[in-house]
């Protein structure tokens, strides 16, 4: 586990000296992740303009709930999509090699060995709009649900993770899928919005069978002190055999890679 520390440490410390090196990049982004951040603010206070409560949600529980949004969104652009995004093209150029025969677990390397800090504005944007939607609805948090909630951020990362790795996984069966890092990814947005605002067959597939709207609505429901265990029996599973099968996958798949040496 140490040894795995320090690989995070160095992959941090590298990713850092990019970001210093090429300052009108990390500007850019930052600019950019504001913009989006400042949308996102206007867009519900139109909605929230001439009603209180929207599907049982007031402005500063929805509010509450874009916060943990940002957090997840800066987990997926800082460190899920930078070393995915790669995963296809090294299958292709063989690439791929360098990452299996190093004395680390290979999936680990594949998962981390880039990160990217000029996401990192999209995390305090996130816990800027928490603290707002706090003083906003004159919410009372306490300490045990603040780690409650960072707890299972966690779990809805892992998860959120797992069918990630699993979908990119699918690039050592097809070659030349340039989009395949974007397949997953582009449902993040359903992860905006509470279970409550979902019917049918969209709640049974996004809250029961991939249940990445609880990703933010769990850890939202903890901090406002009305967590549902039902919910909770889901996610918590979910993310623990999501990331088992994600293993099993992709050691599975890498019986189909044919390296640079074959």
């Amino acid at each position: 586990m140490k040894r795995y520390l320090k690989l995070i440490k160095l992959f941090s410390k590298y990713s850092l000296i990019h970001a210093t090196i090429y300052k009108v990049d990390f500007l850019i982004w930052s600019l950019v992740d504001v913009g989006w951040f400042a949308l996102s603010i206007f867009f519900y206070q139109i909605l929230f303009a001439n009603v209180n409560v929207v599907a049982g949600w007031t402005k500063a529980e929805i509010l509450l709930l874009q916060g943990v949004f940002f957090i997840m969104t800066s987990i997926l652009w800082g460190i899920f999509w930078n070393n995915f995004n790669q995963l296809p093209k090294k299958i292709n150029d063989g690439t791929l090699d360098f990452d299996l025969i190093k004395p680390i677990d290979s999936q680990f390397m594949i998962s981390f060995q880039h990160l990217d800090l000029d996401n990192a504005n999209s995390f305090f944007l996130g816990l800027f709009t928490i603290l707002y939607a706090v003083n906003l609805g004159h919410m009372s948090i306490k300490l045990i649900n603040i780690i409650q909630a960072a707890i299972f951020i966690l779990l809805g990362a892992i998860l959120f993770y797992s069918l990630y790795f699993i979908t990119m996984s699918m690039a050592f069966w097809f070659d030349r899928i340039e989009n395949l890092p974007w397949l997953f990814p582009s449902v993040r947005d359903f992860m905006k919005l509470p279970q409550s605002f979902y019917q049918g067959p969209l709640r049974l597939l996004f809250v029961y069978i991939f249940p990445i709207i609880l990703v933010t609505s769990i850890p939202t429901q903890i901090l406002l002190g009305i967590p549902s265990l039902n919910y909770i029996f889901v996610l918590v599973p979910a993310a623990f055999i999501s990331l088992a099968i994600s293993r099993w996958f992709f050691h599975y798949a890498i019986k189909h890679y044919s390296s640079a040496s074959s």
